[in-house]
């Protein structure tokens, strides 16, 4: 008995040097300190209450032990305090390229941002500033363009955003978005996700690791944020049989989709958002592709009038369409880690929460849509392969030439590779229903 209590003291001899210490190296120790505390509460009733057996020596030295932990843990309270009332207050602007009323990926992200406020205790504020807001983007030096630059030059500290708007500046980021007949949701949640090694710290998958390394010249942190799941193949004022019959079409589409329908004579425009109906209106040639059933019925594109239009349901172009969320790398890291944990797990909660939206609520629309007679067509699949090969073409030349680097060859041999990795079924191809 005798020495099982003097292992007891013993070990309460040890504890406030390791408890002090890790109060002094805790951003936010209070509790710590409280643990110190009372440890050395209990080192001076256990003293004063001691056996006549236990010797004065190490009493005397519980006695100072317990002044120290005490002194330890007031000082790193202290501290801490103050660290959090004088540092760790962060005011953060939040700009997205969508604009204030849009559904889905504008009232997520504000949902998110929300969040991260009230789960940080107020220590992070985040202002959600949406691409339509022209007058307070005016006055910060930013438009919709250049915001991926606003962020890296810290004039805001986050944004969401689709990674291809960038491909000018950075034409490797097209491959952390969608490209023509490229990964699914599946693989690109597999591409880019973060696991767990056997001691439980973050391993990030090969094509996370890549695109982490090409923002960071950016001095930049990119999330996945939110999966679009399949699109649409668009709205068109005739049936399309054959590519010929894209040919002297005047379509809103953008980027990589409108350069492969560039060679089978479509003429490309990029139309902003609330001028997308007005386009489809304008005349018999204009077709137009968007999103997918809930956000096109969201702009009325299935009541434009009086012409009939068939909507195509293979959205070759972007088979799925992943979104990001980036954060300027210094403002990140003079978070503590607590709140850049806090940061990651929210971000990665709105993530399945956006894709899950996409996936239910395109479902809804397309079944409302079907019952107002909305005339749905699948491409032939003599078109689709036309497509694929236009679009091999496309992203060898337009893409894979612009990326001379050694990290952006990586980035793309890396992507091709991918889905060839998969030990189970491969993704299901294109096909017409006959």
């Amino acid at each position: 008995m005798q020495n099982y209590f003097l292992s007891i003291l013993s070990f309460c001899e040890r504890a406030p040097y390791c408890l002090g210490y890790a109060a002094d190296i805790i951003t936010v120790g209070s509790w710590v300190s409280y643990i110190s505390i009372g440890i050395g509460l209990l080192i001076f009733v256990v003293s004063k209450l001691a056996p006549s057996w236990i010797p004065n020596k190490l009493l005397n030295t519980w006695k100072y032990l317990f002044g120290v932990s005490l002194l330890m843990a007031l000082m790193s309270f202290f501290y801490n305090v103050g660290a959090v009332k004088g540092k760790s207050q962060y005011n953060w602007t939040l700009g997205t390229t969508w604009g204030s009323d849009f559904p889905i990926l504008q009232t997520r992200i504000i949902e998110m941002a929300k969040e991260i406020q009230d789960a940080s205790n107020q220590q992070l504020k985040i202002k959600v500033l949406s691409a339509d807001e022209h007058e307070e983007l005016k006055k910060m030096g930013i438009d919709q363009k250049n915001m991926l630059k606003a962020v890296s030059e810290k004039k805001i500290q986050m944004l969401h955003s689709a990674a291809y708007y960038w491909h000018n500046d950075i034409p490797a980021a097209t491959f952390f978005a969608a490209v023509p007949f490229g990964m699914d949701r599946s693989e690109m949640e597999a591409w880019t996700g973060t696991s767990k090694d056997k001691d439980g710290n973050d391993e990030d998958a090969e094509g996370y690791r890549l695109w982490k390394e090409l923002y960071a010249k950016k001095g930049l942190i990119p999330f996945p944020c939110g999966h679009s799941g399949p699109q649409m193949g668009g709205w068109f004022p005739r049936e399309i049989n054959k590519t010929s019959d894209f040919k002297e079409l005047s379509m809103r589409i953008p980027y990589l989709g409108g350069l492969v329908l560039r060679k089978f004579g479509v003429n490309q425009n990029e139309v902003s958002i609330d001028a997308i109906k007005s386009y489809l209106e304008s005349g018999p040639n204009y077709a137009v592709e968007w999103i997918g059933p809930f956000h096109d019925h969201h702009l009325h594109l299935d009541g434009v009038k009086p012409r009939e239009h068939y909507y195509y349901e293979q959205g070759w172009q972007e088979p799925n369409t992943m979104f990001e969320l980036v954060i300027n790398k210094n403002a990140y890291e003079e978070l503590s880690p607590h709140l850049q944990q806090l940061i990651k797990n929210i971000i990665r909660k709105y993530s399945l929460e956006i894709s899950y939206d996409f996936e239910t609520k395109n479902q809804e629309a397309r079944d409302d849509m079907e019952e107002n007679v909305i005339q749905f067509r699948r491409f032939p699949q003599l078109v689709i392969e036309d497509l694929r090969r236009a679009s091999t073409d496309v992203i060898n030349n337009e893409v894979h030439t612009k990326m001379t680097d050694k990290l952006g060859m990586e980035i793309y041999t890396s992507y091709k590779a991918f889905p060839q990795k998969r030990k189970f079924e491969p993704i299901k191809k294109c096909e017409s229903s006959k």
